[in-house]
Formats: C-alpha cells, structure tokens, sequence
C-alpha cells in the first residue's frame, strides 16, 4: 500500500469513530460508546479501503497518459479496419481529396440501404 492511501484509511477510519463515539457517549455509557465506536472504526477501514482502491481505479488513465493523441497513435495500426461484416472498410491516416469524396459516397450508399 502506498502511503497516501494508509493515510486516507487511517483518518477515514479515525473520525468515522469519532463521530460514533461522541454520538452514542451523549446516550449510551462510557464502554458502550467505546465498543459502538470500534464497530464504527472497522467498518470505516472497510470503506476507506474500497474508497480508495475505487479511486485509484477511476484515476489510473489519468496517471499512465500525459498525452490522449499520442495514446490513440500507439493504439491504432495504419490498416487497421473498421465495421463488421461486408461492411468492413480499411482506414488509412492519409487519404487525398479523391478517397474522401469516394468514401463518403460508399457510406451515403450504406446509409440509404
């Protein structure tokens, strides 16, 4: 575990029982409130934990890829293709005035099927 998240989990888990523990002390007796806010201090530990881990999932594209465009380059060959079937048409990176004109002709024919 990194240190970052040991630090998250340990305070989540610290005023999670904190707020247990002064909460029930205003009703409860002293050991009661010790024993409700350890429950508290556990599950807190659990939720910090998936709370974390969540987070390093959601932000995990955002730490390996400085720069989208360069991460689309290295994803995509030159012939790779696109579309399923007998609609499969081949892409290319580079294609003049002419190809353009022919492919969307070859896709407004597609669409109007």
């Amino acid at each position: 575990m990194r240190n970052r998240t040991l630090s998250f989990i340990i305070i989540f888990s610290l005023i999670g029982f904190i707020i247990v523990f002064t909460g029930s002390s205003l009703n409860n007796e002293l050991l009661t409130s010790i024993y409700r806010g350890g429950i508290a201090l556990i599950i807190a530990v659990i939720l910090g934990f998936i709370f974390s881990h969540l987070w390093k999932w959601i932000t995990i594209d955002l730490k390996t890829s400085q720069d989208p465009q360069e991460q689309v380059s290295k994803a995509s060959p030159s012939k790779e293709k696109v579309g399923s079937g007998r609609n499969e048409v081949p892409v290319k990176k580079n294609m003049d005035e002419q190809e353009i004109k022919k492919t969307s002709e070859h896709v407004k024919d597609l669409m109007s099927e």
